[in-house]
């Protein structure tokens, strides 16, 4: 199961695909039965779903790099060092197009991020926070947890200047 990332609007949100400005996402209009879901949950004129460049939010989590060093401690296994530094780079550039993402559609007003494990978008919430768009900015990262969590509502305000 794949975490989903919604973003929700009263203005228009950009579409992203193979974009210089955002390499790493995917922003997209989700299908109207899940539209229909989201739109139970929170209100807003303009929903769109963000993905990695592999297909889900469940990228969307990245730990410090301290926290990386410290569960790679006594690993032997050079290539599975590697590979792991690889994938946090990898997270690491996700998150933060996020966050330019956000950042960008957030300096035109308020917007709502929603976050359900797929196929449970309309479930109740479990938790909601009011947060600006540097909350995305830095590891460690994650929805709930490094894990990732569903069913959060994010309401992000333009940040301050």
């Amino acid at each position: 199961m794949c975490l989903t990332v919604y973003i929700i609007a009263n203005h228009l949100l950009p579409l992203v695909e193979n974009d210089t400005a955002y390499p790493d996402i995917s922003v997209m209009t989700p299908t109207p039965e899940v539209l229909e879901k989201v739109r139970s949950i929170v209100r807003g004129e303009y929903i769109v779903e963000a993905v990695t460049t592999e297909g889900c939010g469940c990228g969307f989590t990245v730990e410090t790099v301290e926290e990386l060093e410290d569960d790679l401690d006594g690993v032997s296994d050079e290539a599975y060092c590697q590979d792991s530094r690889e994938e946090w780079q990898k997270r690491l550039r996700w998150v933060r197009a996020l966050c330019a993402y956000v950042s960008k559609a957030a300096a035109a007003g308020q917007i709502t991020i929603y976050t359900a494990w797929a196929g449970e978008e309309g479930f109740p919430i479990k938790d909601e926070h009011t947060v600006t768009p540097e909350f995305f900015d830095a590891p460690p990262f994650a929805f709930g947890d490094i894990h990732g969590s569903d069913r959060l509502l994010y309401h992000v305000r333009p940040a301050q200047i």
